[in-house]
């Protein structure tokens, strides 16, 4: 983005408004203008006049011209950084062609366009989570992945920085499934979760649901459709080598599988 600073000025000659290509020098000093931060030619320092001119057209004595910007005659570009300072001002000098470079006053001081250049141009790390008030960044705010696992520290979200059921309700749009450590989760049931089965931990064994079951399996394809939990073939707990060829559909509301036929054998 180009670092330009939009002025407009108005000139006169012995009090007649000035009309012709008039020659102009710039600075950007400090509030007593006793430092350059900037020059029109980079010549200027220490609130010094500059060497080169730039030609600006006026009419009735009105002009207006882009500080900063290097397609004109002696325009050098503008540092974005030259706004970390607090009062910048623009310093302007002017010559008719006929009574010479005469320094205007007062200096005139530069409010929010220059600021505004800082504020695209700022530092890695200078915007922390103590500068930016609660609330202020929400996902409306945040274009879509721009934040990702490698964005985030390591335990910097936990339990207290989660709305109630933001991670159920995402794990559910994409067909997950849970362990929960309580039998009936309040938020799980509420987030829309199915309740299909419990495990106890402590004897590493599973509740049965339904009457009749599936016979014991491994290896098995496991499908949840959205409403049932379809479970097919494997191999046969009793002999691994035995492979499977039934399967049956768990509906988890009601408890109850339904039993499927063998399918062919294997071609």
């Amino acid at each position: 983005m180009p670092q330009l600073i939009n002025f407009q000025g108005r000139i006169a000659a012995n009090g007649v408004n000035f009309n012709g290509i008039g020659q102009f020098k710039f600075a950007l000093v400090n509030g007593d203008g006793a430092a350059t931060f900037w020059s029109n030619d980079g010549t200027g320092v220490g609130g010094a006049e500059p060497v080169a001119a730039v030609p600006i057209p006026v009419s009735q004595g009105l002009y207006s011209i882009l500080l900063g910007d290097a397609t004109l005659t002696n325009m050098s570009p503008i540092s974005p950084m030259i706004f970390t300072n607090s009062d910048v001002r623009l310093r302007v000098w002017f010559n008719d062609g006929t009574n010479g470079f005469e320094q205007l006053t007062p200096d005139q001081r530069i409010a929010a366009v220059g600021y505004a250049m800082m504020a695209a141009n700022v530092q890695d790390g200078v915007v922390t989570s103590a500068k930016i008030a609660p609330g202020a960044v929400t996902g409306a705010k945040l274009a879509a992945n721009a934040v990702t696992a490698a964005n985030i520290v390591a335990g910097s979200v936990g339990a207290a920085q989660l709305a109630t059921n933001a991670a159920a309700d995402n794990l559910r749009a994409s067909g997950g499934l849970i362990l929960s450590d309580q039998a009936n989760a309040t938020n799980l049931l509420t987030a829309g979760y199915l309740r299909i089965g419990q495990v106890t931990t402590d004897v590493d064994g599973w509740e049965l649901v339904g009457n009749p079951t599936p016979t014991r399996r491994s290896y098995h394809t496991a499908v949840w459709t959205g409403s049932e939990m379809i479970v097919w073939g494997g191999d046969s707990i009793t002999s691994r080598s035995f492979v499977v060829n039934t399967g049956a559909r768990l509906n988890p509301v009601t408890g109850t599988w339904v039993m499927r036929q063998p399918g062919p054998g294997a071609k």
